[in-house]
């Protein structure tokens, strides 16, 4: 089979499926399925020669896996964040683009400290961390998370970007293991799990593909952000910064929580489509 046959065969098969862009998503998978790198997307399809057997056989498993809903980044095994190319797959959550405001947001503190010292909690696949070392030379990070699983392909994102030794990662729940590192970070942030259980099973097939832990935020959202907040103050340094990817609604239920736990200076940022994306707060210590 020619190439442009495979390619036409792949759109028409992702017709209809919701969310996808057919033409790019089949031509996307169908370099994958050619060997083909991240940055040489699009290069192979235009070529008349013939898939083989084997690049047939894989390029129809691609398709039909997308086709069920599995994310297109766990097919194509990576996904861009921040202009840096990062590996991802069912270990983790999949780092979208109103994320990057969480990174833009903390990269504008780290400019008002000399060595910023930093803790992200639940860092998954490492994209935070990775870009905002990559991004800010004299940032020391420690990265934290409950899945072991997570934090082996965050380590490998961290080498892979060369910034492995300026990030510590460490497996636990929240503040747990670092207990002993009170008053040391001039920042923390975190991508927290923010839906609350009962919406799951509405949200977008291939988001419910993604791991459980990282989405469900407890049957009112706030399982995991209200003691995040409450322990930040105990592990900021005075006028250390928290900053939080939140749901479009819980501004103000977190906002609440916040100066219950004594922060100040709060600031909702809002994404792209004007949703409520991330707050931020200053500790009084």
């Amino acid at each position: 089979m020619k190439r442009v046959e495979a390619l036409k065969w792949g759109q028409e098969s992702l017709t209809g499926l919701q969310h996808s862009n057919p033409s790019q998503e089949a031509t996307w998978l169908l370099d994958k399925s050619l060997g083909q790198v991240h940055e040489t997307l699009n290069v192979s399809c235009t070529c008349p020669k013939d898939l083989s057997g084997e690049e047939w056989f894989r390029y129809r498993e691609l398709v039909q896996k997308r086709v069920e809903g599995t994310p297109l980044a766990y097919l194509m095994r990576d996904v861009e964040f921040m202009g840096i190319v990062f590996k991802v797959d069912d270990r983790c959550l999949i780092p979208r683009e109103e994320t990057e405001i969480l990174v833009r947001e903390t990269l504008k503190l780290c400019k008002k400290i000399e060595c910023p010292q930093i803790l992200e909690i639940g860092t998954g696949s490492g994209a935070l961390s990775v870009a905002l070392a990559k991004n800010c030379a004299s940032a020391s990070i420690l990265a934290t998370d409950i899945s072991k699983q997570a934090l082996s392909i965050a380590l490998e994102n961290a080498r892979l970007q060369k910034v492995e030794s300026r990030i510590r990662f460490i497996n636990g729940s929240l503040f747990e293991p670092i207990s002993q590192s009170r008053n040391l970070f001039d920042i923390i942030l975190s991508n927290p799990p923010y839906i609350k259980t009962g919406e799951i099973q509405n949200l977008q097939s291939e988001i419910q593909m993604e791991p459980k832990i990282a989405l469900d935020g407890g049957e009112n959202g706030l399982a995991i952000i209200q003691p995040l907040v409450e322990n930040s103050r105990f592990y900021l340094k005075k006028q250390g910064h928290l900053l939080l990817e939140i749901g479009e609604d819980q501004a103000w239920e977190v906002q609440k929580i916040m100066e219950n736990s004594g922060f100040i200076n709060l600031e909702v940022i809002k994404d792209n489509a004007e949703k409520n994306r991330v707050i931020k707060g200053e500790c009084i210590g």
